[in-house]
């Protein structure tokens, strides 16, 4: 196994975290790349990751995190997410060969964590798998992704 690198200490390293506020409803359905948690791909190659967010926002409904993957033309991903939805449920071994999900968040101050944890893989084009996040609904609390958030990978074939 290759050890690729952990994109997030970015973020650790600048004492940064992410914040989105959204005042406009139409713009939580997009997902800007706004992320430091990003892998570079080689083509024909097959990565196991893992993915830890640590992050905020309004209360469980009101605005939520949202987030999906983008990568290289040709590649694929399938994932196991652990966190709580944004109905307050357990997501533990939901498997997500889609691009994206949303979990639920506690409120201002509260934490909550997501490991999202599965491979990637790529055809004939090398790139870079890079995590996109949002608010989940338009709030006027922040969505944050804390410093700390990790993003690592291993080439397994």
């Amino acid at each position: 196994m290759t050890w690729v690198w952990a994109a997030a200490a970015a973020l650790a390293m600048y004492g940064q975290d992410l914040v989105a506020t959204w005042l406009v409803q139409a713009e939580a359905a997009y997902l800007p790349v706004r992320s430091a948690l990003f892998l570079p791909l080689a083509a024909n190659a097959t990565y196991f990751f893992v993915c830890f967010l640590d992050y905020e926002g309004g209360t469980q409904g009101s605005s939520d995190l949202k987030f999906a993957w983008t990568g290289p033309s040709g590649y694929s991903i399938r994932y196991l997410l652990s966190a709580i939805t944004t109905g307050g449920a357990g997501t533990n071994g939901f498997l997500r060969a889609a691009a994206g999900a949303s979990v639920g968040t506690s409120g201002a101050g509260n934490t909550w964590g997501a490991v999202l944890t599965g491979t990637a893989g790529t055809g004939s084009t090398a790139g870079t798998l890079q995590l996109q996040w949002a608010q989940n609904t338009s709030s006027g609390t922040a969505t944050i992704v804390h410093a700390g958030s990790v993003l690592a990978a291993w080439q397994i074939a």
